[in-house]
């Protein structure tokens, strides 16, 4: 909520906003029927490229959030995934690991809670177009919490990336799972964090099944609502309709 008087309406989805949480909304929640996001691929995106785990190369967890999402207790989990899949590795991206003491900070936080630095792997800023060729090494995408990925998981899943996300207790926790449930892979959410460790170690089990998911992700988007403008935008003018006339 914006917590202002001034504001009559919160726009969500039923993933993002359910109507149960009206009470904590001093705005009257609507929702749109399908999505409350609407994403435009870049047209000079790269080819999706094969999972590095079908090539022979280790199983690749990765993240390209913003650091300020990765807290304690986000670091703490994606240690346990490590150290329960041995032959697996994490790649961090982010804008401010381009710095020397920044690299070191996020090196001590993660040797703080036991993750093992040797399969953890760290990169800068890139251009946009080599961020997104970048997904080319990653496996499966992991979501902090509780502020998930908006745009930067929207790009993964364009690249082919699932994204495994934890269902969070307020709407910037719950962005990743209303994209996935619009894409209707319901197996990339969990409900809690001993959830979200299973299904990693569940969705590395299945190399086959992530590699084919990873395959027509693209043209799973482009026939969700997702990528529908038109509907998107149908669906909006309706909605502000209504509440004009209220």
């Amino acid at each position: 909520t914006t917590g202002l008087a001034a504001m009559d309406y919160f726009i969500g989805d039923e993933v993002c906003t359910p109507l149960a949480w009206q009470p904590h909304f001093t705005e009257k929640l609507v929702l749109m029927p399908h999505s409350r996001f609407c994403y435009r691929p870049p047209a000079d995106a790269p080819a999706i490229a094969p999972a590095p785990c079908a090539t022979g190369k280790p199983f690749t967890f990765g993240c390209f959030n913003n650091l300020a999402k990765l807290n304690s207790d986000v670091l703490a989990l994606w240690s346990r995934i490590l150290h329960a899949i041995p032959d697996s590795r994490l790649i961090l991206r982010a804008r401010y690991l381009d710095d020397e003491d920044t690299r070191k900070a996020m090196a001590a936080r993660l040797q703080a809670v036991d993750a093992p630095l040797d399969r953890i792997q760290m990169f800068g800023q890139v251009p946009h177009a080599q961020l997104l060729a970048a997904y080319g090494e990653i496996d499966l995408a992991l979501d902090p919490f509780p502020f998930g990925g908006g745009m930067t998981t929207l790009e993964a899943l364009w690249m082919g990336v699932p994204v495994l996300t934890l269902l969070g207790d307020r709407p910037a926790g719950r962005q990743s799972a209303s994209f996935m449930r619009a894409l209707d892979l319901p197996q990339f959410v969990a409900d809690a964090p001993s959830e979200y460790l299973q299904r990693a170690v569940g969705i590395r089990a299945h190399p086959a099944q992530l590699a084919e998911i990873r395959r027509y992700m693209r043209d799973r988007m482009q026939a969700s609502c997702l990528c529908n403008e038109k509907n998107f935008t149908s669906d909006f003018e309706k909605l502000l309709q209504v509440m004009l006339q209220k």
